[in-house]
């Protein structure tokens, strides 16, 4: 959650056992869900007297949920003229516990909800500007990987696309955990695309741009290839 005017994020967690945001059945759909009627607007485009007390009704009839406190508050490094995209911090889940935060300059850190512990990570080779990210766990359980890549592709421009990976590193003690961030290759491109969407499956990342089809990349060969002409049918990651 974003505080805007003091450039404040905030993790916070809900309880999905104690806050229910659906029915789980039909039954409770049927005994407990109702249709809001739409609120009419005038030939102005205001709000008559009368809708503005059915919009008043309504609200009063929702129920509000508390919002938990947060679990850690933090706020990306100012620059010396910031502008407003650079005071952001883009937010990514690499497992249900883990949690990745990458700000305008580089930096990256994880959050483990559990252990409530801050991990700083490898810094990435470039800012990205409206990233997707893809999460990849390892085999045999683990934190995995974590793919970011621009919405925005540009043929010859250099580190759009970039992968968090883990690894296992042993000491005369202990086993423990360690990153790198490796610059991965584009899709063969003649000219700038715009990725719709993005998924996984497996070791493979599909993505899609309307008007040029869909490519997939093998992680375990770092290959890209086309696929088709289709395109996923969703916006977003999946």
């Amino acid at each position: 959650m974003a505080n805007r005017p003091g450039c404040m994020y905030s993790l916070r967690r809900f309880d999905l056992s104690r806050n229910q945001f659906f029915y789980s059945t039909p039954e409770e759909v049927a005994l407990h869900g109702r249709v809001l009627p739409p609120i009419q607007r005038d030939s102005s485009s205001s709000l008559s007297k009368a809708s503005g007390r059915v919009k008043k009704q309504q609200a009063s009839e929702i129920r509000t949920i508390r919002l938990p406190s947060p679990l850690v508050n933090m706020r990306p490094a100012p620059y010396p003229k910031p502008k407003s995209d650079e005071l952001r911090l883009d937010v990514f889940a690499l497992s249900e516990r883990n949690i990745v935060f990458a700000d305008r300059q580089r930096h990256v850190f994880t959050y483990d909800t559990d252990s409530e512990c801050l991990v700083t990570m490898p810094n990435l080779h470039a800012p990205k500007v409206d990233p997707l990210a893809i999460s990849i766990p390892r085999p045999g359980g683990g934190e995995g990987s974590l793919y970011m890549i621009e919405r925005l592709l540009c043929p010859g421009k250099s580190f759009q696309f970039e992968a968090l990976v883990s690894g296992q590193h042993y000491n005369e003690s202990h086993p423990c955990r360690t990153w790198q961030c490796d610059e991965l290759p584009l899709p063969p491109l003649e000219e700038e695309i715009f990725i719709d969407s993005c998924a996984v499956v497996g070791n493979v990342i599909c993505i899609s741009a309307s008007g040029f089809g869909s490519y997939c990349f093998d992680t375990l060969s770092h290959s890209w290839s086309r696929v088709g002409d289709w395109v996923l049918p969703f916006f977003g990651t999946a």
